[in-house]
Parts: C-alpha cells; sequence; structure tokens
C-alpha cells in the first residue's frame, strides 16, 4: 500500500471536571493514497475528533500522525500554524454536514475560494465540466438558499475539488440528506476522487458507504475509556 496517512498510538483526551475524557486511545493505522476510507461508529466516538486531528485543526494529546507527500514526510504535530493554514489550503478539500457554503457567494464564486486561498485561479471550463458532472451546470450564477439541500452538497463537493486536493475530509457528508441524495451524493463524491486519483476520507454512520469503503476505521466507545 502507498500510505498517505500513518498513525501510531494516538489518543485525543478533553477535560472533564477533574479528569480526562479520552475521545480514543491506542489507535494504530494507516490510509491509503488514491483509496477510501471510512471512519465508521456512532455518534460520540470519535470520528470528527480524528477527521480533525488528519486535517490539522487539533492535535492528538498522545501518540503521533505522518503525513506522506509527494516530495516529502511531515510530522503534523510539529508544524507551525502558518504552514498548518498552507498545508490545508493547498492539499486538503474538506466536505461538511452543513454544507458551509458562503451564503452571500454564487455558486461560482465559493467554487473559487479554494484555489484563491491556495493562490492559484479557478480553470473556469473545468469547473463548468465539474458542475456538469454534479447536474448543476446552469447553476453557477445561483446563491446556496436558491438550491435544494442535495445541491448544495453537490456544490460542496466540487468546492473540495476544485484546487485538486491530496485528500478529501468529509464529515457525515450525507447526514443531512434524504435517501435519495445520500445516494446520489455518496456515488458522486467516490467517483469524482477516484478519477482525480484524491484520496478520500470519509466520517460516517452510513452502513451503505461503510460498505463501499476500501478500507474502515472502527470507531467505538469502548475506546474513549481511560
Amino acid at each position: 500500500m502507498n500510505v498517505l496517512y500513518r498513525f501510531q498510538g494516538l489518543g485525543k483526551s478533553f477535560p472533564d471536571g477533574s479528569q480526562l475524557r479520552w475521545a480514543f486511545r491506542n489507535m494504530d493505522g494507516r490510509i491509503g493514497r488514491g483509496e477510501f476510507t471510512a471512519i465508521w461508529g456512532p455518534s460520540g466516538s470519535g470520528k470528527t475528533t480524528l477527521l480533525r486531528i488528519l486535517a490539522c485543526l487539533d492535535d492528538p494529546s498522545e501518540g503521533s500522525v505522518r503525513l506522506q507527500l509527494e516530495n516529502k514526510s511531515i510530522e503534523l504535530a510539529t508544524l507551525s500554524e502558518s504552514n498548518r493554514l498552507n498545508l490545508r489550503r493547498n492539499e486538503i478539500g474538506f466536505v461538511f454536514q452543513f454544507f458551509n457554503l458562503f451564503p452571500n457567494l454564487t455558486v461560482a464564486e465559493n467554487l473559487q475560494l479554494p484555489p484563491s486561498l491556495a493562490g492559484r485561479k479557478l480553470h473556469v471550463p473545468s469547473a463548468q465540466e465539474l458542475l456538469a458532472r454534479l447536474g448543476l451546470d446552469t447553476r453557477l450564477g445561483a446563491f446556496p438558499n436558491e438550491l435544494s439541500g442535495g445541491e448544495q452538497q453537490r456544490v460542496a463537493i466540487a468546492r473540495a475539488l476544485s484546487h485538486r486536493p491530496s485528500v478529501v475530509l468529509a464529515d457525515e457528508p450525507t447526514g443531512n440528506l434524504d435517501s435519495d441524495n445520500t445516494e446520489l451524493v455518496g456515488d458522486l463524491l467516490m467517483s469524482l476522487c477516484s478519477e482525480f486519483g484524491t484520496t478520500l476520507v470519509v466520517a460516517t454512520h452510513n452502513e451503505s458507504l461503510k460498505a463501499r469503503a476500501d478500507s474502515v476505521i472502527a470507531m467505538n466507545t469502548a475506546q474513549a475509556r481511560p
């Protein structure tokens, strides 16, 4: 396996009165480059916490996470804030449960954000082709409140891929959708990441998404015990 992420002895704790509450402990694992990995488990099992650590939005309380890019290997916890920001802007795309589109920006302007933050220009024909693949090629000038929930999540997928990141991290991307849109959004996210060679990591409790993953990181509340 060509590894993108490797973590060892990973744990994350939070203050709980005079004690510590562990979201998880003693986790070892790896995420393959170009693969679809599901972080699977019930609510409260630490899925989002692990995703935040992979995104450099949080540090582990113990253990280490190493990211292997094409030309360098990075220990995430050692990065400065500016290097973390650059890493997120250039290498990571995000998809959230509640879409997180900017309401005062059009679809086209929302798509422009990641490339702009990474110091690049959005290639408009490519963006239009991507939106056409998502069934939204006539919606470039629309605002988020003019779109359905399923359409907003498809725009979020296009935005996550617009700067061609190494990895897309998706936190319950189908959790706020009906069954039809859940199937559609899952299909689109997996097929586009596969086509672009982008690693996909999804935190989910959806059994269908879990069944289609190349590998599964199973989270459970037992891991949270001290």
